[in-house]
């Protein structure tokens, strides 16, 4: 004859969640500037057909993050995912750097 185990002795396991990982935090952007060589511009002037390289710099300084270029208005300039602006026609349009939660604006005059 054999022994069935009462319930108490059976011995119950209870399985071990899996660790959640803890979400990265999305940094704090106190402030970005757009660039041309090096130097900070909030505005500039250009002729149709002529391109402009941009650079941006995000403030705190060592804060890592994709700038995310954009134009206020395609008819009059364009630019592309490297901050390159390309005027397009005549006009005033602002190009946009954006990152994380801070953005910033460079107005151009298009002529």
């Amino acid at each position: 004859m054999t022994a069935t185990p009462t319930p108490s002795a059976v011995e119950s396991v209870t399985p071990t969640p899996s660790p959640t990982p803890t979400p990265t935090p999305t940094p704090t952007v106190e402030s970005i500037t757009i660039t041309f060589y090096g130097e900070a511009r909030s505005e500039f002037a250009t002729n149709v057909g002529n391109t402009t390289q941009l650079g941006a710099t995000i403030y705190p300084l060592g804060i890592e993050g994709t700038i995310e270029w954009s134009s206020s208005d395609e008819t009059k300039l364009t630019v592309d995912q490297n901050g390159l602006v390309t005027a397009v026609g005549a006009g005033t349009a602002s190009v946009i750097a954006r990152c994380y939660n801070g953005a910033a604006e460079c107005k151009v005059w298009v002529r």
